[in-house]
């Protein structure tokens, strides 16, 4: 079979953690591997100890001798299926350019690749192409996230992203050929912005809509006898339902807090009373019907007035991570969901106005780097959200 592309050879290792954007740690053939990955991703639904295999190349004339290029996984909540995908988002500008030159990127089909990095005032695109409406900048955006044949953009909040998308909108505006290609690598049926991760992104990019063609391919990459990534003859054009995200384009919804206590501490909750909580993690369960992305950033800061009951807890705490679920409204059904990764304490806490049994879930490790809370997420944003 003719692949337009395809890696060398690739070394496959077991992920072991990822403790800042540039480094991934993997076990291979029984020694811990310090690599390079270049990817600013957040990748938290792919890079999870003990199901992810890393595939590294060996770069000996680098600083750490080692490179995280690629991942592959079986199934894990969406069926036996199995994924591969590029980690190196520079390199997914490569497959883009070996389709675009074969004529393989459907809409594009007599597209010409004319530059790369493609200088724009104070900006660069991905690509200068030719085509029979003439010259055409190209932007392009390598897409991980794929779950329940949805593809979804960016898998973190990406200013630089949604510059590009707002700049290529005003270039349109004034009579510049732009467009935007989405590499997606898995089986999907159809993408969206990801407003979830990045809301404004996804405002930028349903405004683009409106002015310049917005292209999304599925390219599905698996590995071949020799552990090489290689990106099969013919892409799929996916689908952009703009009908199912238009009716939940709000900044409204559910949203998680993940708490880290490293020392057991004794925190005063308001009338709830004082407890002892031991050191570990505290996911918060919260609503917002307007301002979601305000509310978020309320709970990262110390210096407030107090007046829920997460308040007087983030006092205390060293750290919070947050994840919005927008659109959904079901904030007890969600709590339950959550209670199964651990259990809830103390009792009643943030649900005041509710009937259950408290919004905040003890587990004494990190829920996030889990299959159980990807998976709840996934199901969260996806199923109850897109379908």
């Amino acid at each position: 079979m003719t692949h337009p592309y395809q890696t060398e050879p690739l070394h496959r290792a077991s992920f072991l953690e990822r403790p800042n954007r540039f480094i991934v740690f993997a076990d291979h053939d029984g020694e811990r591997r310090r690599t390079y990955v270049a990817n600013p991703g957040k990748l938290n639904e792919i890079l999870l100890p003990g199901t992810t295999e890393v595939l590294l190349a060996h770069k000996p004339h680098t600083k750490t001798k080692w490179e995280s290029v690629g991942a592959r996984w079986d199934g894990r909540w969406d069926g036996d299926v199995e994924r591969a995908v590029f980690l190196n988002t520079g390199r997914v500008n490569d497959v883009a350019e070996a389709y675009l030159s074969r004529g393989l990127v459907p809409g594009l089909e007599e597209a010409t690749v004319l530059n790369r990095e493609e200088t724009v005032g104070e900006s660069r695109f991905d690509f200068l192409l030719d085509t029979p409406e003439g010259e055409l900048l190209l932007e392009v955006k390598s897409v991980t996230l794929v779950e329940r044949e949805l593809a979804l953009f960016p898998d973190a909040r990406s200013e630089r992203a949604t510059k590009h998308v707002q700049e290529l909108t005003e270039l349109s505006r004034k009579g510049v050929n732009t467009a935007v290609l989405f590499m997606v690598q898995g089986r999907a049926e159809r993408l969206l912005p990801d407003l979830h991760n990045d809301y404004d992104f996804a405002c930028a990019l349903r405004e683009a809509s409106k002015h310049l063609p917005i292209y999304a391919i599925s390219t599905a990459p698996t590995l071949d006898g020799e552990d090489r990534l290689c990106f099969p003859a013919k892409p799929e054009r996916l689908t952009v339902p703009w009908d199912r995200l238009d009716p939940i384009l709000d900044d409204a919804g559910l949203y998680l807090a993940v708490l880290e206590l490293k020392t057991a501490t004794a925190v005063e909750i308001g009338a709830l009373g004082t407890f002892d909580f031991k050191p570990g993690f505290y996911t918060y369960i919260g609503s917002a019907q307007v301002g979601l992305a305000k509310r978020m950033r309320r709970h990262k800061r110390t210096r407030k007035r107090l007046h829920w009951h997460i308040d007087y807890l983030r006092n205390a705490v060293d750290s919070v991570t947050t994840f919005a679920i927008r659109g959904a409204t079901e904030e007890s059904a969600l709590a339950d969901d959550v209670a199964r990764l651990g259990r809830r304490f103390p009792k009643n806490f943030g649900a005041t106005d509710c009937s259950d049994d408290g919004h905040l879930i003890y587990t004494p490790h990190d829920p996030v780097p889990t299959p159980e809370f990807q998976q709840l997420l996934t199901e969260w944003r996806h199923r109850r959200v897109f379908e």
